[in-house]
């Protein structure tokens, strides 16, 4: 799946008339935190089986979030100025309560396994569709028409920047730390 193809993933998540939800169990930094801020519901299970993170590190690594990030943000999180200051420090938050706090989760669900919280997930998924069915969507197709106009442009800048210098820079700078920490 291309670059393109992430973008088109993302919209057709973002853009699902059915209600979809995120069971977030474990570390899901950048496109695991796209992925989940697109659904309808996001939740964990605290204390989770694994290492918890979610954030948009694209800056870290040197990518410049295309425009459409930023609208996902804003649609998410608890405000425009948070979404700003995620996205321009791109930080990765470990605790989940943090998480919540910022708008990247709906729920934590406490002293609860990963099969807990998709049995929750599952009844807001319900909830939803319970709704009476078009009065739904276009709600949610309303809140959301910047961010899918935004995603249905295709946006070559991000694989400019994918291609460039700094990019290429701190993409290796990366991987010979991450060998180091093997």
């Amino acid at each position: 799946m291309g670059l393109d193809g992430f973008q088109s993933f993302v919209l057709d998540i973002a853009s699902s008339k059915v209600p979809t939800a995120a069971a977030v169990h474990g570390a899901c930094p950048a496109g695991g935190t796209v992925l989940a801020l697109a659904t309808d519901y996001k939740i964990t299970a605290w204390p989770a089986p694994a290492k918890f993170s979610m954030g948009l590190n694209e800056t870290r690594v040197g990518l410049a979030p295309p425009l459409w990030l930023h609208a996902l943000a804003r649609l998410n999180l608890a405000s425009p100025r948070i979404a700003e200051t995620v996205i321009q420090l791109g930080t990765l938050y470990n605790d989940p309560y943090e998480a919540q706090k910022l708008g990247f989760l709906d729920t934590v669900l406490e002293n609860a396994s990963l099969e807990d919280a998709e049995e929750v997930a599952s009844a807001r998924l319900l909830e939803l569709a319970s709704i009476p069915w078009e009065a739904r969507v276009a709600a949610k197709l309303g809140a959301r028409a910047e961010l899918l106009a935004l995603l249905r442009d295709p946006d070559e800048s991000i694989v400019d920047c994918i291609v460039g210098d700094e990019f290429q820079r701190v993409t290796g700078d990366l991987l010979v730390s991450l060998k180091k920490n093997k």
